[in-house]
């Protein structure tokens, strides 16, 4: 069995899976926040060069010509097949980051620091982990108990 066909086959994968990143990162994070993965295409375009490198090498093609022309052509098509590997790489952990950072808004991403409230776009502050522990917006218990008052007795509640 050869394996240039295997090869191929892999590569057509790589193709559409560089694709799936991008729409992935597109959904995610919208067509602003892409980055990277908008070059996802053309990272796997690029890494066809190790594809054409590795069929050249099976071929015999890089054995007759003089020893600089071998270098260049092999050494020119890893640097861009392996730049396209580092594109696709980089396009899929774009695709897959967090699409808002901890402590921003969910609407519109502007760091709210310790801000109840984005002034960007008036949206309240939520975090995961403030909505599981029953914390309000700036750390304290929200609900009844809230102030010194509430730890007085019965009693003495009369004479505040």
């Amino acid at each position: 069995m050869k394996i240039g066909p295997i090869i191929g086959i892999l590569w057509i994968a790589i193709v559409i899976a560089s694709f799936v990143a991008l729409l992935i990162a597109i959904r995610r994070h919208g067509a602003k926040g892409a980055r990277w993965a908008l070059l996802g295409p053309l990272g796997a375009i690029a890494s066809a060069a190790l594809v054409v490198a590795w069929i050249g090498s099976m071929e015999g093609v890089y054995r007759n010509p003089p020893l600089v022309k071998q270098l260049v052509a092999v050494v020119g098509l890893l640097t861009v097949g392996l730049a396209g590997v580092y594109v696709q790489f980089a396009a899929w952990r774009d695709a897959l980051r967090e699409s808002v950072p901890p402590g921003h808004c969910k609407k519109c991403g502007y760091d709210l620091k310790e801000l109840a409230k984005c002034p960007e776009c008036g949206a309240d502050r939520l975090d995961a982990s403030d909505a599981r522990a029953g914390v309000g917006s700036l750390g304290r218990t929200s609900g009844v108990g809230e102030g010194p008052q509430d730890d007085q007795k019965p009693e003495d509640a009369g004479s505040r």
